[in-house]
């Protein structure tokens, strides 16, 4: 089993718990000190490095894997994952892996709230189905542009959603009439039949919105080279090392 580094640029998450410019045993002493706590995400320093309100193995395991690391920038995060992604295209995704990078570099129209099943926009601000249930009608937000600086509108949802789709082609096939962009932000999806969960459909990895112009450009490639409008944008892939994300500040 490959061990992955995935380096995610964002504010304040570091190893280096005692601040002395390094990641040391004092760091791993440090949290092991408070192991099967809950802590406040405001305490300084804070012992849960994973953030997710208690110290435990995991983030003794996240420290253990920096140790002997300088400290050069506090706002990069390292974590390692048990395998390699096997594509960063959403429109190829099969494997969780590659699901989990791909929704940080990509957005979807609707999205999941967090922690709970209720859709809530995403690059749609707002949506509304039709009486006989077989139109769908998604109004996009004016003011998103793709990593690339490229504009992310109805286009480029109407060129995403038509492309070749290996989780959800069947689907496509059967339920899915046409779809098409009425104007620049405006999206519509027609479908053969009334389906009540399409909102979940759409809001899957598989059905992210993928810049049509890096598309064009890297054409096979752009499994390797992805561009999203997602909260991370790619910087490079090692296969079976590291994949590596800044911040989009615009996000």
């Amino acid at each position: 089993m490959s061990f992955v580094i995935i380096t995610v640029i964002f504010a304040q998450i570091t190893g280096d718990i005692n601040d002395d410019g390094s990641v040391n045993i004092l760091d791993l002493t440090y949290i092991a000190s408070y192991i099967g706590e809950s802590v406040d995400a405001t305490q300084t320093p804070n012992p849960d490095i994973n953030g997710d309100g208690t110290v435990n193995i995991l983030d003794i395991v996240l420290v253990a894997g920096m140790i002997g690391d300088g400290v050069s920038d506090k706002n990069t995060l390292v974590f390692g994952r048990g395998g390699d992604s096997i594509t960063l295209d959403p429109s190829q995704v099969l494997d969780g892996e590659s699901a989990k990078v791909c929704d940080m570099i990509f957005d979807t129209l609707v999205q999941y709230r967090e922690d709970t099943t209720e859709i809530e926009p995403a690059l749609a601000e707002m949506w509304d189905n039709s009486a006989d249930g077989l139109t769908w009608t998604f109004y996009m937000r004016h003011d998103v542009q793709f990593h690339d600086g490229t504009p992310c509108n109805a286009y480029a949802a109407a060129f995403s959603l038509n492309r070749p789709n290996a989780q959800t082609a069947s689907f496509y096939g059967e339920f899915i009439n046409q779809i098409v962009a009425i104007d620049e932000f405006t999206l519509q999806v027609n479908l053969k039949t009334p389906y009540a969960p399409f909102l979940t459909l759409i809001a899957s990895t598989e059905n992210s919105i993928v810049s049509p112009n890096a598309v064009e450009k890297f054409g096979e490639e752009f499994v390797n080279n992805p561009i999203g409008t997602g909260p991370f944008k790619f910087v490079q892939w090692i296969r079976n090392d590291k994949i590596e994300l800044n911040a989009n500040e615009t996000h």
